[in-house]
Parts: C-alpha cells; structure tokens; sequence
C-alpha cells in the first residue's frame, strides 16, 4: 500500500512539527502538549467572559443612544457587527483551509474523518471556521460567516465533498487477501456519516461562542 511521503502537521500551541502520523501521534499525548491544551482552554474561558462583559456594554450604549432615531440605526448597525465580532472572528480561516489527510493516515492512527475534522477545527483556536452559538450553527466560507439554515446548508456540502473524495481513495484501493481487514476498516471510516453531529460531538462545550 503506498505511503504518504508529504506528512507535515504543525502544533501551534507547543511549535511542535510532526513530519510522520506516528511522531504526531505521541506528540498529542505528551505532558507539554497536555498541558499547553489545558492552558489554551483556561485562556478561551477567560476571553469568554471578557467578551461576554464588553457584549453587555455595547447593548448597554445602545439603550442609552435610543432618544435619536438615526443613532439608533447607526448604533444598532454597529451592534450587530460589533456582537459578530465578539464570538466571530472576521479574521478566521475559512472551511476550506482544513486539509483532510489522506485515507492511509487516517487507517494508520485509527482515526476517522469527523474525528481529524474535529480536531482540526480546534487546533485553530479563536480563528476556527465552525461556531456553536445558542445551539445555533456558524459557518466561515468565502471569507464571510454563515449562520443558521445557511451554515448547515454549507457544510452539508463541504462534508459531502469530504466523504466523495474518500470515496475515490477508496476505489483505488486494491482489495487482496492480506489488506482485506485494512480494506474494511477504510471502508466503514468512508461511509461513516460527516455532519455536524458526528464534527461535534463530545466537543459542543469548546465551539461555543460569546453568550448573549
């Protein structure tokens, strides 16, 4: 079975770059690593509640600007852009900037698609493309965000794309005697269902947005 010959992943938080799946693997389960994660974490919590108070003022200012009608269609433009702002980053990358290994990694660290898309989206930090907000999704594609039918409309079609392309690898697989196990396991990684479900599952609580 041919081998990938250009493995790069990159640890933004330890600056750690693993050029094979099985240095990258015990990478992510060293205590640097652990406690870089734990860290970062505790650092999110914190902006979350920093971007939670300065959300609170800017509805505040707006009540106090309410006696001018311009003002208040000025103010209440700038309101929802500056709410935006807070929990959706404009700078964030885009959908398409997660690169989906390809299948013979996935096989080698027992890992599925949805599990290295999740994975992905939060290695990304605050510039994530996938939000959580009030059970409601955000998506970033095209440079601008997508919330609600729309999102889930995008990335219906990102992740149907992502399992097509799986699909193919896996029609160029041969299936002999001695990968037949290998062929089955690539086979129910391939069909397994890519949604939002199965991108966010376990992790719903560090996509979350700024709370109103």
């Amino acid at each position: 079975m041919p081998c990938s010959i250009d493995y790069y992943r990159k640890c933004e938080l330890c600056n750690f770059v693993g050029k094979t799946a099985s240095n990258w693997s015990k990478h992510n389960k060293t205590k640097k690593h652990l406690l870089a994660l734990e860290n970062a974490e505790l650092k999110k919590q914190n902006d979350k509640y920093k971007m939670a108070e300065l959300e609170r003022q800017v509805a505040e200012l707006t009540m106090n600007q309410s006696s001018s009608s311009t003002t208040i269609n000025n103010t209440q433009t700038n309101t929802i852009i500056n709410i935006t702002n807070i929990f959706a980053d404009p700078s964030a990358n885009d959908l398409r900037d997660i690169n989906m290994p390809p299948l013979d990694d996935l096989l080698e660290t027992h890992t599925t698609p949805s599990q290295s898309i999740q994975y992905s989206i939060l290695q990304m930090g605050d510039l994530k493309p996938l939000l959580l907000r009030n059970d409601q999704l955000w998506i970033k594609q095209d440079k601008k965000w997508e919330k609600g039918d729309d999102a889930e409309a995008v990335l219906k079609k990102w992740c149907n794309q992502v399992q097509h392309n799986y699909i193919n690898e896996i029609n160029n697989m041969e299936l002999t005697e001695e990968n037949a196990d290998e062929y089955l396991r690539a086979s129910q990684y391939v069909y397994d269902d890519i949604n939002k479900e199965s991108i966010t599952h376990k992790v719903k609580g560090k996509m979350i947005g700024a709370k109103k």
